[in-house]
């Protein structure tokens, strides 16, 4: 993988972090509305710090650096897999807590 790519993955995880610190951890869903902002699930964070836009909006052009974010982001995690499958089912375990979350963001932007 080459340096910008890397960059871009680790920006999209601090990013990433910084939006699940603001808005909230959420479970379930990528998002939920909790008073006026919108919590995110570990993917749905990604999927915001990628586009800009929304939670629910996929990728921008940069979809390989956030691909290689998913993947740090797994590994981080301990997860096994394909991490676009993987991701959901930890973020959602209900043994999984927003610290589990937030540091699996932090160690996946030190990889």
């Amino acid at each position: 993988m080459n340096k910008e790519t890397t960059d871009r993955a680790r920006q999209l995880l601090i990013k990433a972090r910084n939006i699940l610190e603001t808005n909230g951890w959420h479970q379930g869903a990528y998002a939920a509305n909790l008073g006026g902002r919108a919590a995110v699930c570990a993917l749905g964070a990604l999927n915001m710090a990628s586009t800009d836009v929304s939670a629910f909006t996929h990728y921008d052009s940069d979809w390989v650096p956030m691909l290689s974010a998913q993947v740090r982001l797994a590994k981080a995690a301990g997860l096994g897999g394909f991490a676009r499958e993987r991701i959901p089912a930890w973020n959602d375990d209900p043994r999984t807590t927003a610290e589990d979350v937030l540091l699996a963001f932090k160690k996946a932007a030190e990889l």
